[in-house]
C-alpha cells in the first residue's frame, strides 16, 4: 500500500459518510478507519500501531483540510467535491459544534451555520466572494429561516 492509496481510502470513507448524510467527526476519523484493518502482531506491535495511526492521522488531516475555508480557488484536480449546479459549493463543510470539529453534509447545515461559514469566506479572501454567494444562494433555496 502507498500513501496515495491511504489518502484515497480516507477520502472515499469521508465521501461515503457524507453521501449517507452522516457528519464526520474529525476527532474519531482515524480510529474509525483503523478499525477496518487488522493490526500487526508480534514484539513490535506497539511500534507499528504508533506508526500506522500517525500516518493515518496525517492523511485524515490532509483530506479534512479540503473542507476548511481556503483563500485558494479549487483547481480541476482539487479533490473537493462540488454539488451539482454549483461551481464551489462542497458536499460538506468543517464546522465546530459543541467544541468539536466535524465535517457536516451541506444539507444538514443550519441557516445560522451557513451565514457564519459565508462570513468566514468573505473574510478569507476577496477571491472567495463567489463561494460565499453560492453558500447563501443554497441556504436561501434550501433552508427555512430559523426564528429565535
Amino acid at each position: 500500500m502507498k500513501i496515495s492509496d491511504l489518502f484515497n481510502e480516507v477520502r472515499e470513507f469521508v465521501d461515503a459518510k457524507l453521501a449517507q448524510g452522516v457528519a464526520v467527526r474529525s476527532q474519531f476519523l482515524a480510529l474509525e478507519i483503523m478499525g477496518n484493518h487488522h493490526l500487526a502482531e508480534g514484539s513490535d506491535t506497539e511500534f507499528y500501531q504508533l506508526c500506522a495511526i500517525e500516518t493515518l492521522r496525517a492523511q485524515c488531516r490532509k483530506v479534512l483540510s479540503s473542507f476548511k475555508v481556503s483563500a485558494e480557488l479549487p483547481s480541476d484536480e482539487d479533490p473537493q467535491r462540488i454539488l451539482p449546479g454549483y461551481q464551489r459549493l462542497q458536499w460538506g463543510y468543517m464546522l465546530v459544534r459543541e467544541s468539536e470539529s466535524i465535517v457536516v453534509p451541506t444539507d444538514q447545515i443550519t441557516y445560522e451555520e451557513f451565514t457564519e461559514k459565508a462570513e468566514e469566506y468573505y473574510k478569507a479572501s476577496i477571491g472567495q466572494e463567489a463561494h460565499a454567494k453560492e453558500l447563501l444562494r443554497y441556504r436561501d433555496n434550501n433552508c427555512e429561516e430559523e426564528v429565535g
